[in-house]
């Protein structure tokens, strides 16, 4: 072989490596974390005594009651791989929980595994993909008692699995969300974001009525552009498909009701917002959003959200700004007369050297169709809350969390009661509209105080505590929840290369 030749052997070698491991020509920076925690875990849940319900022939003040206590340890290993270089990103973890039932005496597992890796192809387009897997028996999965803000500037968060409703209690259930995304920043503050989004819940325990197994799936597009230093919009419009698992009433069940229709539907909603920056520390914004929910099954009444606001955030410093907000809002069910109302926010964020305090209260109208349980359609709520975060030493800071929401929901109540006795029942079901509403209101307190104390470098200790009251119209729907948490655990980045 001559020397002139080997330079273009190395060229195409070069070539060949950098298009099928393009990662190779880049520096990596590579850190493995590990871990262990011990827990005790302390839930209880006090329902208020049966009442009565004089719309069935049996007395429901005899029945017995299940608190659904619950008390178990657990240890919960950590591993975690994080592999960057100034293109890509890559992250896994497994945090797995060895459970100790205190109550029954046995053992079991949860797991909470996440992949996840992105890449910019060039400089203005990034493509990620991530999966979620999470075994639990919890409906929130979150110790922080204060929600994440989000850096300013950054791309929006990617959507994710919706939140289960307290309702549901301690139930074993596993859920797992697969997300793909494309980032397109076409020029300055101006992005183009295209997606999908894979969420699967099914509980490990009986199916029952109260419980939903589903499938959702989810296309969404966002769209962020700049005009100039003054004017800017935003486009965000989710495409849902919620295919829930039908319930199969046996020889020994009561008689079809509107609770065993299938619950399948499509899910539409768009927000489009229009930004305004002419007043120095005085941005305001124009918001419409639209909320569509469209059932396969006939019987069941479709509904549409209509929703505009009009906000105004004042700036006071660096560290203190406020929103304010208000507009009208169109709710429109099938069968029923449509509802003129109001929409609205007022908020106020402080930000201490030491500590972060936001105060918010906010009414507005919205659907919940992912929750866990068998209540779905329109809500109209008010939601007021207020959280804290705070250094009170170098080792010692404090989280609290206190909210109060005012709901008021609709649910079908007609019964199919006697359809299944006549010769045709399909017919019979073709020709029955369900016109009537149970309309019911529910109040939800929550109060949530979590304290960390880091020590020798690698260990923390934690307590959290959440209190959950609600009160619903609904008989024998209401309860107190208490959960406490202690938690010590050691955390160390082991390899660093």
């Amino acid at each position: 072989m001559t020397n002139h030749m080997r330079p273009r052997i190395t060229t195409t070698t070069l070539l060949i490596f950098s298009l099928i491991f393009p990662s190779l020509l880049f520096a990596r920076s590579n850190i493995l974390t590990t871990g262990i925690g011990v827990s005790l875990d302390y839930n209880e849940r006090q329902y208020a005594d049966y009442v009565d319900d004089p719309a069935t022939e049996a007395d429901e003040r005899l029945t017995p009651r299940d608190e659904d206590d619950y008390r178990s340890l657990v240890i919960t290993p950590l591993v975690v791989l994080r592999s960057s270089t100034p293109r890509d990103n890559v992250e896994i973890s497994f945090e797995p929980d060895l459970r100790y039932d205190l109550i029954d005496y046995d053992t079991d597992w949860d797991a909470n595994a996440t992949v996840a890796a992105d890449r910019f192809i060039n400089r203005n387009w990034q493509l990620g993909i991530s999966n979620h897997f999470l075994r639990s028996d919890y409906y929130s999965t979150d110790t922080d008692v204060t929600e994440p803000e989000i850096e300013p500037g950054a791309p929006p968060a990617l959507p994710t699995s919706p939140e289960l409703s307290a309702d549901v209690g301690r139930t074993k259930y596993w859920r797992n969300t697969v997300n793909l995304f494309s980032d397109y920043f076409y020029r300055e503050d101006s992005l183009f974001r295209l997606g999908f989004n894979y969420a699967v819940l099914r509980y490990d325990e009986d199916f029952t009525l109260e419980e939903d197994n589903y499938d959702r799936y989810e296309v969404f597009t966002l769209v962020d552009h700049r005009f100039n230093a003054v004017w800017s919009t935003s486009l965000d419009l989710r495409l849902i498909r919620g295919d829930f698992e039908p319930t199969d009433p046996g020889a020994d069940t009561p008689p079809l009701t509107y609770d065993d229709l299938s619950a399948d539907l499509k899910e539409y909603r768009l927000l489009y917002q229009v930004d305004n920056e002419s007043i120095p520390r005085n941005p305001l914004y124009a918001q419409f959003s639209y909320i569509g929910t469209k059932y396969d099954e006939a019987l069941r009444d479709d509904s549409d959200i209509y929703e505009l606001r009009f906000n105004w955030r004042r700036d006071f410093s660096s560290r203190m700004y406020t929103i304010l907000g208000v507009g009208p809002s169109y709710e429109k069910t099938e069968n029923r007369d449509g509802n003129w109302d109001g929409n609205g926010i007022a908020e106020i964020n402080y930000l201490t050297a030491r500590g972060a305090y936001n105060f918010a209260i906010e009414k507005r109208y919205d659907v919940v169709n992912f929750d866990g349980t068998r209540e779905q359609g329109v809500v109209d709520y008010w939601d007021t809350r207020f959280t804290l975060s705070y250094d009170i030493s170098r080792n010692l800071s404090l989280t609290g969390r206190l909210s109060y929401l005012y709901e008021d929901r609709e649910d079908p109540v007609v019964g199919l009661a006697g359809i299944l006795e006549l010769d045709d029942p399909l017919a019979a079901l073709e020709d029955l509209t369900l016109t009537e509403i149970e309309e019911y209101h529910n109040d939800r307190y929550l109060a949530g105080i979590g304290l960390a104390y880091t020590f020798w470098q690698y260990y923390t200790a934690r307590l959290d505590y959440t209190f959950t009251k609600q009160e619903s119209d609904r008989i024998n729907e209401d309860y107190d929840d208490h959960r406490l948490l202690l938690t010590l655990s050691w955390e160390k980045d082991i390899l660093n290369w």
